[in-house]
């Protein structure tokens, strides 16, 4: 996301995981820089441990844990 904009909230329903791993920390990094002060971020994960490809597309899955680390970024 390439803007200088601030925002009070991002919205991703089941976005995130068509992006690998790396995408996905970049992603987090720059929502955390474009969100306001006391603002939020709202993420759907489908549950798992593991990566694949179907149709050409990636799918990412995360456990609870992983989702807790992933939330101290």
């Amino acid at each position: 996301m390439d803007t200088d904009r601030q925002f009070d909230a991002i919205y991703l329903n089941k976005v995130l995981y068509h992006a690998t791993r790396e995408q996905r920390r970049q992603s987090l990094e720059t929502q955390q820089r474009v969100l306001r002060s006391g603002g939020f971020a709202l993420h759907s994960f489908w549950h798992g441990n593991y990566d694949e490809e179907m149709y050409g597309l990636h799918f990412a899955y995360y456990n609870e844990e992983q989702l807790r680390v992933i939330a101290e970024l």
